[in-house]
């Protein structure tokens, strides 16, 4: 009995020390909001890819998928929704920052990257100003619109309902397995003008995510409920730490989507997406069979 008080008292002893000192009032300073959050000094360096050669690719395919956000394996993705905390932002606005700082600059308008997007065109397209019919009374009327009577319409990350992205699946004969490398991510949402109509989402710009790494790697993201240990998104997205459905991989038809040769059945356009995941995993596997 003795003894167990003694290892109880060690034990409280040890924890009350912890514990006193990571609410040290001495090292810790008011701007800091959260002392134990990771040493971004620490992951600045985006992880270098290693020098690749056409004749060691022996089989490549390029994919397009779509990251639904709305399940809870890519809330990470999602959330959070609001910009209170600079050191908590989600997808969405951590790449609108980046365009708007030009850290992002390979930004257009489609998967080819061909045609590309000035940021204030971006800007534009996310904002919409509307006047109320009070408004236009008053400005028929010569007279000054009150600001009450002016709706000004912003898309904000709860208004994102999914990402796609694009990739090439490849195997590398020299390493022996099979490598992925993500090209482009687009963020799928409503328009500013069609926040409150029931139009579908589309496409609002393409991201070449090479030129994007560098500013994701800045940003950390809250995952596996460990503070302490996050990821940063470049981390995330490379990893593919999150769940995808594949609408399209390249074709002979112009890289046609699954929905275009399975029509009006989403559950067998699902198979084709698990069969087209199978494919490249076997393909894989096929090699090692003896």
């Amino acid at each position: 009995m003795k003894r167990n008080i003694f290892l109880y008292l060690i034990c409280l002893g040890s924890f009350g020390i912890t514990a006193q000192t990571i609410t040290n009032g001495d090292d810790f300073k008011a701007s800091e909001n959260d002392i134990s959050r990771p040493d971004e000094s620490d992951s600045l360096a985006v992880l270098k890819f290693k020098p690749l050669q056409k004749k060691n690719v022996l089989w490549s395919t390029m994919v397009w998928e779509i990251i639904d956000l709305r399940q809870k394996f890519n809330f990470p993705l999602y959330f959070p929704i609001d910009t209170l905390n600079p050191n908590r932002l989600s997808l969405f606005e951590v790449l609108l920052r980046g365009i708007k700082s030009n850290e992002i600059k390979n930004v257009y308008v489609d998967d080819y990257f061909l045609e590309k997007i000035k940021p204030e065109e971006i800007e534009e397209s996310l904002v919409i100003v509307d006047t109320t019919a009070r408004g236009f009374e008053q400005l028929n009327a010569g007279e000054e619109i009150d600001p009450s009577y002016i709706n000004v319409n912003k898309i904000a990350s709860n208004n994102i309902e999914r990402y796609n992205i694009k990739g090439q699946w490849y195997f590398d004969r020299l390493l022996g397995e099979m490598k992925y490398r993500l090209l482009g991510i687009c963020p799928i949402g409503k328009s500013a003008s069609q926040l409150e109509k029931d139009d579908d989402p589309y496409p609002l710009f393409w991201v070449f995510y090479p030129d994007a790494r560098q500013h994701l790697q800045n940003h950390y993201v809250y995952l596996d409920g460990n503070y302490s240990r996050r990821l940063t998104f470049d981390h995330v997205l490379l990893a593919r730490r999150f769940q995808s459905i594949i609408y399209k991989e390249d074709n002979e038809y112009m890289d046609r989507q699954i929905s275009d040769y399975v029509k009006q059945n989403a559950f067998y356009q699902l198979l084709e997406s698990n069969r087209i995941k199978e494919s490249i995993r076997d393909f894989e596997l096929d090699l090692w069979e003896y």
